[in-house]
């Protein structure tokens, strides 16, 4: 039996402007790749207008069991950062979205690896960390006289 930590529902929070961008931050439990990529999908669908949906997640089993996705953003720069905080916080089976509306300036490279990282942080922190026990279904069948 393996304890990991993860969080108990949905999540949001919102960084300060950043020269113009604005950044949110969505977090939920995933315990799957399929159900990941609902909820980055749901996301999408909520902020049609966006310029950035970078994301990251971890999942407690499956392959891939982590995956990141920068959107468009200067390679590194997005999905990295959000997996960081979300493995600096030992968490599993959850997804990071991050949504950018683009504010006119650019940021450069270690702008939006701050940015990025900073709205994960909020996420996280607007988010209930509950601790799960990882557990394994099976069936056993006996004859009677057993």
């Amino acid at each position: 039996m393996s304890r990991f930590l993860s969080i108990a529902d949905p999540a949001q929070a919102y960084s300060d402007p950043i020269k113009g961008s604005r950044f949110l931050g969505d977090i939920s439990p995933a315990n799957s790749e399929i159900e990941a990529q609902r909820f980055i999908q749901s996301i999408r669908n909520r902020e049609p207008g966006a310029n950035h949906h970078c994301y990251a997640w971890r999942l407690a089993e499956g392959s891939p069991d982590w995956k990141t996705w920068d959107d468009g953003e200067p390679g590194g720069t997005a999905g990295l950062p959000i997996l960081a905080r979300i493995d600096g916080t030992n968490l599993l089976n959850v997804v990071i979205v991050i949504t950018r509306y683009f504010g006119g300036t650019k940021l450069g490279k270690g702008g939006l690896i701050r940015a990025y990282g900073t709205t994960a942080r909020h996420a996280i922190n607007a988010a209930k960390i509950i601790e799960c026990v990882q557990t394994s279904l099976f069936t056993l069948n006996l004859d009677y006289s057993d």
